[in-house]
């Protein structure tokens, strides 16, 4: 057992959302297991926000990754700050949950008398720890961090799967009713996304077949994928694409009954949530990043070149565009237990 009482410890995941969101659970079984350490937090500027909502978090430090090219000098400056304030927490023990060459790096700087993280094969960041574990690359990503936690005695139990908030409320959205479905038409890789003209039509479906409303979320640089589909319906719609900021993401979704989404951060936010989850998967693999957890929905295409695992698509996205919205809105309809 290397964590003790009163420990201050540096959780070490600075990207993307769906990562962070994958370590939750470990934080929150330290502080179960341990309940007078001090956790702090090293991630991404974007993410700061969200992270310092999360119950159990005492503190974070932001890390700014690009900039280089725009003003070298500054970029430096900011590298160089963010290394005087790894020394200055003085943590007793810092855990990479992220297990690349960078935040190893960082995690061999901070100066930290423990430093823990993966050991990869052919990977060099195991150099920068004194403690290191093998854990199956090929497992889903959350059981990768359940199993590394484990390796330090911390035991992740059903309880610390669902994500906890610091005074969470849901969002108050002017809504005729709560039958409420959101959608997540958005994605870090174009070859991610569901067609947004089929998201349209599904959405027109729901509203006006199904008696439902629909909430689209996203972030400013998919704000043109809310356009497309509210140009095919309006009524029942309510488009925050671009409108909320990311720490405002789990009160949005706490409305929703059910989350229909291609493989992305917040689906799996809302799988921390508790929420029913239906989403696309074409070049990307669900048993490595699927919604974790019991009672969602993962459609795929039966076609030869999947998973890929390539941000573009040379084959007309068939792995997408074989999904049908008729196959869709039949999901929606078991979830929400209307056939």
């Amino acid at each position: 057992m290397l964590i003790s009482h009163g420990n201050k410890i540096l959780i070490m995941k600075p990207s993307s959302l769906g990562d962070i969101i994958h370590t939750i659970p470990v934080l929150q079984a330290i502080k179960r297991q341990f309940p007078s350490v001090f956790i702090y937090w090293f991630v991404l500027k974007e993410y700061e926000g969200l992270v310092n909502q999360l119950e159990h978090v005492d503190g974070t430090i932001p890390f700014f990754r690009h900039g280089f090219r725009k003003s070298p000098l500054h970029y430096i400056r900011s590298q160089l700050a963010t290394i005087k304030k790894l020394r200055r927490g003085n943590f007793d023990m810092v855990l990479d949950f992220q297990g690349l060459f960078r935040s190893a790096l960082f995690c061999y700087v901070s100066g930290a008398p423990v430093r823990f993280g993966f050991s990869w094969k052919n990977e060099p960041n195991r150099l920068f720890y004194n403690v290191y574990a093998s854990v199956n690359r090929e497992k889903h990503a959350l059981d990768r961090t359940v199993e590394l936690a484990k390796q330090l005695g911390i035991e992740v139990e059903g309880e610390d799967f669902r994500a906890r908030f610091r005074d969470f409320k849901p969002l108050k959205l002017n809504l005729e009713h709560g039958n409420v479905i959101a959608f997540c038409p958005g994605g870090r890789w174009p070859s991610k996304r569901w067609p947004a003209e089929n998201y349209a039509l599904l959405a027109k479906y729901v509203v006006e077949k199904m008696g439902v409303e629909v909430v689209l979320v996203g972030s400013g640089e998919e704000v043109n994928l809310g356009e497309i589909i509210t140009e095919k319906i309006k009524k029942g719609v309510t488009n925050l694409i671009g409108k909320t900021p990311l720490e405002a993401l789990p009160a949005v979704l706490e409305n929703a009954r059910v989350v229909v989404t291609n493989d992305s951060g917040p689906m799996h936010l809302a799988a921390a949530l508790g929420k029913k989850v239906i989403a696309f998967f074409g070049p990307t693999d669900p048993m490595r990043t699927g919604p974790y957890g019991r009672g969602h929905v993962v459609l795929t295409a039966n076609v030869s070149c999947r998973p890929c695992f390539k941000r573009t698509c040379e084959m007309g996205l068939e792995c997408m565009k074989s999904i049908t919205v008729n196959k869709v809105a039949e999901e929606v309809e078991k979830l929400l237990d209307l056939k």
